[in-house]
């Protein structure tokens, strides 16, 4: 192989050894035989500061003889061996190489608003059940799910890549190792739009059913207006309509929802300005569940508050229920806050 020619002929004799080379002028080495052998390397790419630091490279390079030559192409090519793939840095670079793989929904979600999510998210991610999971990844390309598998639990890991379809568990053992220095910004916003999906993969805005949150707002909806609502929703809707019922909790489903020994923990956390206009107004709309606390509390605060029922002046309708709901929302903390646990609701076998 002849040596590369020289810029300057007078320094012709001064001939670089391969070790005296910096990592740049080896790049002026590969980049100078790559021109003359008529291959076109993507300098353009490069960083205007990195173009220039190879300008001034192949500047300070007058000859380089055989041996160097050879020595700077067998370096090249045992880091090229040693390198399964090169991943590029930071969620823009990301989602350049993964364009046409991933889905528009998911290229949004990861790049958001450019900045890295406030939270964790994996955390609800490793809760999930490994076929969940793997549905979810089924659909994503392999770079995104080995990023996934790299990040959760050991077990849960193996567990998720045992029930994905054998092709794409062949394809995200293959990207594994160039998960490696994959950014944390990138592997959190990877959480972020896992957790935000359904396991169809479409976007989540809500973290109930709608069943759930429309029997939570009529949890809080006068009676009368509920009623009406729900038999509209019985005629139009029949499905649904017997899902929220079965999602209310208001102040009659009391003895079907909570424990006998979780009565006197319920009554304590209420106000007294709340239990007792729920059990005065309970005693026209809901005596099942006035005469389930009274008789679930202590003898000595059920004398007190039915001697307190019987002096207290009549309690409107509005500021009835408004209290009923007012109980039933503290009701509701205990449970959320896992000092009670409430009786799930009977499902309906034909629904």
């Amino acid at each position: 192989m002849h040596p590369l020619p020289s810029p300057h002929p007078a320094s012709a004799n001064a001939a670089a050894p391969a070790a005296a080379l910096s990592p740049q002028q080896k790049a002026a080495v590969l980049v100078r035989l790559l021109l003359r052998g008529g291959a076109v390397p993507a300098l353009a790419r490069l960083s205007p500061a990195e173009q220039a630091a190879l300008a001034q490279a192949m500047a300070q390079l007058h000859r380089v003889d055989r041996e160097t030559l050879r020595s700077v192409i067998r370096e090249f090519l045992a880091a090229l061996e040693a390198t399964g793939v090169i991943l590029p840095g930071g969620i823009e670079g990301a989602m350049a190489l993964l364009d046409g793989q991933i889905s528009a929904q998911a290229v949004a979600q990861l790049r958001g608003s450019g900045a890295a999510p406030a939270a964790d998210p994996w955390a609800e991610i490793a809760a999930r059940p490994p076929e969940v999971l793997a549905a979810r990844l089924a659909g994503e390309h392999p770079a995104i799910a080995a990023a996934a598998l790299s990040r959760l639990p050991t077990a849960l890991a193996a567990a998720v890549l045992a029930a994905l379809p054998a092709p794409q568990a062949r394809a995200v053992a293959l990207v594994i190792p160039a998960t490696e220095k994959t950014p944390p910004e990138v592997v959190t916003r990877i959480g972020a739009a896992l957790a935000a999906r359904d396991v169809d993969g479409a976007p989540r805005a809500f973290a109930d059913d709608a069943a759930t949150r429309f029997g939570a707002i009529l949890d809080r909806t006068p009676q009368e207006t509920r009623e009406t609502l729900l038999s509209g929703l019985d005629r139009e809707a029949a499905s649904f309509a017997g899902a929220v019922r079965r999602r209310i909790f208001t102040f009659a489903h009391l003895p079907h929802r909570l424990e006998l020994r979780d009565v006197p923990r319920a009554v304590r956390a209420a106000a007294p300005a709340v239990l007792l206009p729920a059990l005065i107004h309970g005693r026209v709309n809901a005596p099942e569940a006035t005469e389930f606390l009274l008789a679930n509390m202590s003898k000595r605060l059920a004398e007190q508050t039915r001697g307190e029922m019987a002096e207290h002046p009549p309690v409107a309708p509005a500021a009835g229920e408004a209290a009923q709901a007012d109980f039933v929302a503290a009701v509701r903390a205990l449970d959320a806050a896992g000092e009670i646990a409430l009786i799930p609701p009977e499902e309906d076998p034909e629904s």
